[in-house]
């Protein structure tokens, strides 16, 4: 047998380079593995330990470092803050001062701040003392009520004490919380109520458009002659060859070049705005002016009678603005220039859009120079918020976030355990746990429709939360109502219940942006009015005098006999309808107006005072 000797050279190591190099590369990784093993783990190990070392020394810093520069840079930040924010305390305090009423018999309390503790005699005025009844009465007449002949411009459905709720009456002694609570009830009521008139007010203003474009267009103009006055002045100096070099001074000649061709637009547009006010000389017209609001263009010219007899005439047109048919039967209040205002008379069939009445009317008036301005005259036609179902205060809206909103006591109140009234008992509370923390979401919508009467797309049934009924026919004030609360403000839920009407719905929310309360919607709904109902007041015989039954719709008047069908609406100045065309016209209303709920936080601000330590 032969035996193969095996042989290991340079040809043998290029034939099997695989086996060689794979015999190699084994114990290799298993040397590469050693050393991660040992090496870089220690490394590891200690760059963690340097870390954790880091840690620990830093987390034995205290909060406030005790390094003398840090404190003196710092110092007049702070300073800067707090002086900033008792700045806005202030002028947040003050723009709600009007708001702050106090009858007469607590008129001592205007120094005071709110929760302060109030001596006997101020409070044993209260005792049997309607006060703070009587002081609503007078806060519902800020809308400008509709009353039991129809005249006015607001309803309350029900009457404002169904709407606003009594507030309490006393037979003993109040504690001090009895007394703020309900003060503060008629300030936030007041403010709400403010709600409503200013929306209608901002409807019912006209503005002379015209005359505010020809005032601005005229200080723009003034500014830019007065710049070129100034630049002349400067290039004219007698140091301005020295002062200014030729680069600069050719700047100044092209910029009063450029201001120059900037004021002749100007006044291309002003003489075309002047001329459309110029009055028709040979027309007998004395002057002419252009008035608008958000539904009409008034269009007037004051002119000498025609007729010869001396007196003046008012003329022009009514447009319609908006984009839908407007009822008219609408009254302006208009003032002139050296002479009473007078009352304007826009009566016919409705005009729909873009639609034109013309307006001719004779003044008494003989010494009448001008128009200067022009305000609609509401009623309850014609103003925009026309009904108030609910005004509401601490109820929350049906949100999911509200649904976990626990409303508390004022602190100054809920820690105060003493007797006030003399007695053993702590009478610091009125004993209403007040809207605390419901259960889940389906609870919190049931609760908030319960408090603003029933569901949005009905009257309301039910009676308004926020007070519990006490005895002497009074309510007690809820005591558990903030949501926040803090030394400079208290925030309030509030949420109210309007009917109005539908062009109007951004106007009533503008309102209610920039109301006094600050307040911060949070939810807002509507709906259509109910179908087959009427917006029209009810008369004082069809009101059921049945405790606790509501009033304030009824269906659309019928035709009396006797009576002939007027065009437009012949009742202006409010009042009661009863032709078959204001039946119409009650129809028309009602399928125009819409229900709306708004459901906000209201900020009360405590009375601010410059050595306020807070």
């Amino acid at each position: 047998m032969k035996q193969n000797n095996f042989k290991l050279d340079k040809e043998t190591l290029i034939k099997h380079r695989f086996w060689f190099l794979l015999g190699l590369f084994v114990p290799m990784v298993f040397v590469v593995l050693i050393l991660l093993w040992t090496s870089v783990a220690n490394a590891t190990r200690a760059a963690k330990a340097s870390v954790d070392g880091t840690l620990t020394s830093l987390g034995s810093i205290p909060a406030s470092p005790p390094n003398p520069s840090w404190v003196v840079d710092l110092k007049p930040r702070e300073t800067t803050v707090g002086e900033k924010k008792k700045e806005i305390w202030e002028n947040a305090w003050k723009s709600q001062a009007s708001l702050l009423i106090y009858p007469k018999e607590l008129a001592s309390l205007e120094p005071m701040h709110f929760g302060q503790e109030i001596s006997y005699d101020i409070r044993d005025q209260l005792i049997n003392n309607d006060v703070f009844n009587r002081e609503l009465e007078q806060l519902s007449k800020v809308v400008n009520p509709v009353d039991k002949d129809g005249h006015g411009a607001v309803q309350y459905l029900g009457g404002y004490q169904q709407v606003l709720l009594a507030e309490p009456k006393f037979d003993a002694r109040p504690t001090s919380a009895d007394v703020w609570l309900p003060l503060e009830d008629l300030w936030i009521k007041g403010g709400l109520l403010d709600i409503v008139r200013d929306c209608n007010d901002t409807v019912a203003t006209f503005h002379n458009k015209d005359r505010e474009e020809i005032d601005r267009i005229e200080q723009e103009r003034t500014k830019k002659k007065n710049d070129i006055d100034r630049i002349e002045r400067r290039l004219k100096a007698k140091d301005a060859d020295t002062r200014y070099t030729a680069e600069r001074r050719e700047e100044m000649q092209q910029r009063q070049k450029t201001l120059a061709k900037e004021i002749k637009p100007l006044e291309t547009r002003l003489k075309a705005l002047r001329e459309r006010h110029q009055p028709d000389r040979a027309r007998g017209e004395i002057d002419r002016q252009v008035f608008t609001n958000r539904t009409w263009q008034l269009e007037l010219a004051l002119a000498e009678d025609e007729n010869g007899r001396g007196g003046r005439v008012l003329k022009g047109k009514l447009t319609n603005l908006s984009g839908r048919r407007q009822l008219l039967g609408w009254r302006f209040h208009v003032t002139l220039a050296d002479a009473p205002a007078v009352e304007l008379l826009a009566d016919g069939e409705p005009l729909g859009p873009r639609e034109s009445l013309p307006i001719n009317q004779s003044i008494k008036s003989l010494t009448a120079q001008g128009i200067t301005g022009v305000r609609q005259i509401l009623d309850w036609r014609t103003a925009p918020v026309k009904r108030i179902d609910r005004i509401v205060l601490s109820v929350l809206s049906s949100s999911r976030t509200a649904a976990l909103t626990k409303l508390d006591e004022y602190n100054a109140f809920k820690t105060k355990k003493t007797d006030e009234s003399g007695g053993g008992a702590d009478q610091s509370s009125t004993g209403n746990t007040g809207n605390a923390k419901v259960g889940n979401f389906a609870q919190q919508m049931a609760e908030t429709r319960r408090k603003m009467g029933g569901n949005i797309s009905g009257p309301g049934g039910g009676p308004a939360q926020g007070f519990k009924g006490g005895g002497g026919g009074g309510g007690e004030a809820l005591t558990a109502r903030y949501s926040t609360q803090s030394d400079a403000v208290r925030r309030v839920p509030v949420a109210m219940k309007l009917v109005i009407d539908q062009d109007y719905l951004q106007d009533l929310l503008t309102a209610v942006a920039n109301s006094k309360l600050r307040i911060q919607t949070t939810q807002m709904e509507w709906q259509h009015f109910p179908r087959g109902e009427s917006i029209e007041p009810a008369r004082p015989e069809e009101e059921n005098p049945e405790v606790g039954q509501e009033t304030g719709t009824r269906p659309a008047p019928a035709a009396t006999a006797g009576k002939q069908p007027v065009p437009g609406n012949p009742a202006f100045g409010g009042g009661f309808g009863t032709s078959e065309s204001q039946a119409a016209a009650s129809d028309e209303l009602s399928a125009n107006v819409i229900e709306v709920e708004i459901y906000g936080i209201a900020s009360v601000y405590e009375r601010y005072t410059p050595n306020t330590d807070k």
